[in-house]
């Protein structure tokens, strides 16, 4: 779901280390204090598939050679 003109966005480490610790204090939320899990399982999902994507699999695009 990421697209590849998506991962420029992406090229600073902080800024995927925000989306997915957003997505994880998002489920802690959603399970911890408002108590619904249906909500708290969708965004560990998102969480899950932000780490996969933004971490393990994650490829810098290659800059055109000048």
């Amino acid at each position: 779901m990421i697209r590849d003109q998506d991962l420029e966005f992406f090229r600073p480490v902080w800024r995927r280390y925000a989306v997915t610790g957003v997505c994880l204090v998002w489920t802690l939320i959603e399970w911890l204090i408002v108590g619904s899990p249906f909500w708290g399982m969708l965004t560990g999902a998102m969480a899950v598939y932000c780490y996969y994507r933004l971490f393990y699999t994650f490829e810098l695009p290659k800059e055109p050679a000048k």
